[in-house]
């Protein structure tokens, strides 16, 4: 064997293909860089996000940041690395740091939770509207408006409180001393008759 055999291990050689496929970017012009080196990566990135887009529910669709999808797509399907298939961007380290710099704002409820939960919810609050007009219910809430206004309700709760402290500090005045304290040892008496 001679030098340049045993110099020519697996990752010289794809570094050799890589310098021959890639061209020096200072000589050639912009248009030949974006043909040959970024529509070939970007064009079925944007591809997928759209075939993946047109599945969704309108609702869920218009929340969704094509950047982030593009981001992950790129990390996910590089050539040069293998084994990112499975990868969430939120776990990607340069992604924690820059969300550590600069966070989100939350998504909205109708973008994070099912149809389901969101019919949930709706149903909820008609059930609400509907026990609210029941007679009993508008009764009711006339009293507690007028108990309001007529402010005898902060008037109960107050007396409420002011019983339920003088019969706590009333209770503490009228211990005896050292009750806090429970005895460490109690005598029994056995008293035989």
């Amino acid at each position: 064997m001679t030098e340049e055999t045993v110099g020519n291990s697996s990752s010289d050689v794809e570094r050799q293909t890589a310098d021959e496929v890639l061209p020096n970017i200072a000589e050639i012009r912009p248009r030949e860089y974006l043909q040959k080196l970024v529509f070939p990566v970007l064009l079925p990135g944007i591809e997928e996000m759209l075939r993946q887009w047109t599945q969704l529910p309108v609702r869920k669709a218009e929340h969704l940041n094509p950047v982030d999808f593009l981001t992950e797509y790129l990390y996910r399907n590089n050539p040069r690395h293998q084994g990112r298939e499975d990868v969430n961007m939120d776990d990607l380290e340069f992604v924690q740091r820059v969300l550590a710099v600069k966070p989100r704002r939350p998504l909205p409820l109708s973008a994070t939770i099912s149809e389901e939960d969101a019919a949930i919810i709706c149903q909820s609050w008609w059930r609400g509207v509907l026990a609210r007009l029941h007679p009993n219910i508008q009764e009711f809430r006339q009293w507690m408006k007028k108990l309001r206004r007529e402010n005898k309700a902060a008037r109960i709760i107050q007396q409420g409180w002011h019983q339920h402290k003088t019969k706590k500090t009333h209770r503490q005045i009228n211990k005896p001393q050292g009750s806090d304290n429970p005895p460490l040892s109690y005598n029994v008496e056995v008293v035989e008759s």
